[in-house]
């Protein structure tokens, strides 16, 4: 099967969400709006034609408003190569499978992403790294204006936004923080934690969102209220919540590495050793491995400058990103190999400080 290369290009490329500003809780911020066209059939509801001629239209909105985006029609690509939207974030685990007549657009610097007929007619989202939520929401926010001037959307004086999912409407905002809660994890106490967070009206799901498990002990947090409450009151809630998580996660690891130092530095001796050595890494060994490194990074047993790299790998090594970066479709037992490759290229030169 021929790649589109430029699938292959945008899979080669940085992912600008992980690029650290040092902070080694909050890995990323979204902020996803949702938005629908007043005069036509959600998606989900609408005939082929109906929805061609929505796309069409919000495509045109989209491209007058950001004349540099990128633009990929789910009809053009193999289901493998859509399933890479799903890696990079930009779109639901279930995409592939169900977005035949949608559309993905993402801005130059890949932070500003779109989607069409993708359950709705559009879905805006801006993610940054760190705990940017009110970055995020005001770059997103003016890509809904501009777009808004173009397009009328469907909204009701007392219900908000109209969507497809009766859980988005409102403001349909939804403001998500990516987490990397090792120590919490491994105190058991993420238990206590999920609780709290949902009794605040907010979601916890895994690296791969709702559904999914915490893989490499990174979690995704994210509101499930959207109808009845402002936008400021939803992003301050939100943001609020990531710091207290933060500083309950860094109290966490400073506990255990003062009291378990010995138990620690020999599990990321082992881990170090494993990443240079391995020759088969299946994909959740590898997403726990880096987890590992990750905080070794971040309790100073590896240089902190190593978190940079860690992070691209967390994305790296999953499935379609690193068959198109191979340039090339192979089965699993061979895509354990390249995996188990990639990681020992990257950790050939890492050594333990402590």
């Amino acid at each position: 099967m021929i790649m589109d290369q430029d699938i292959v290009t945008l899979a080669r490329s940085a992912v600008p969400w992980l690029s650290s500003d040092g902070n080694q809780v909050a890995i990323s911020s979204r902020v996803r709006l949702v938005r629908n066209l007043a005069d036509e059939r959600f998606p989900g509801w609408a005939k082929n034609e109906q929805q061609f001629s929505a796309r069409e239209r919000v495509h045109c909105a989209v491209a007058d408003s950001y004349p540099t985006v990128r633009h990929w029609r789910m009809e053009t690509l193999a289901r493998n190569e859509r399933e890479l939207f799903a890696e990079r974030r930009i779109a639901g685990k279930f995409f592939a499978k169900t977005a035949d007549l949608a559309e993905v657009a993402i801005e130059k610097d890949q932070h500003l992403a779109f989607r069409i007929n993708d359950g709705d007619h559009l879905k805006i989202s801006c993610t940054l790294p760190g705990l940017n939520l009110f970055a995020s929401h005001e770059m997103a926010d003016s890509a809904d204006n501009s777009i808004s001037n173009r397009l009328e959307f469907a909204f009701d004086e007392k219900r908000g936004f109209l969507t497809a999912d009766p859980a988005d409407m409102g403001t349909g905002l939804r403001a998500s923080l990516l987490l990397f809660l090792p120590a919490l994890s491994t105190a058991e106490k993420i238990g206590q934690i999920t609780h709290a967070i949902q009794q605040l009206g907010c979601s916890v799901g895994g690296f791969g969102g709702a559904g999914t498990g915490p893989e490499a002990c990174i979690f995704q947090v994210h509101n499930r209220i959207t109808l009845g409450e402002s936008e400021e009151t939803i992003l301050r809630r939100m943001a609020a919540l990531g710091e207290t998580i933060a500083e309950q996660e860094l109290a966490a690891r400073s506990e255990m590495d003062s009291t378990l130092s010995s138990l620690i530095a020999d599990r990321m001796a082992r881990v170090i050793a494993m990443l240079c050595s391995a020759r088969v890494v299946t994909l959740q060994e590898g997403l726990a491995l880096l987890g590992q490194a990750r905080l070794a990074a971040s309790l100073g047993y590896i240089e902190s400058r190593f978190l940079q790299k860690i992070d691209e790998l967390l994305i790296a090594i999953l499935p379609i990103h690193l068959q198109l970066r191979y340039g090339e479709w192979v089965k699993d037992d061979k895509l354990d190999a390249l995996r188990a490759d990639m990681l020992r290229q990257a950790f050939a030169k890492v050594q333990l400080l402590r």
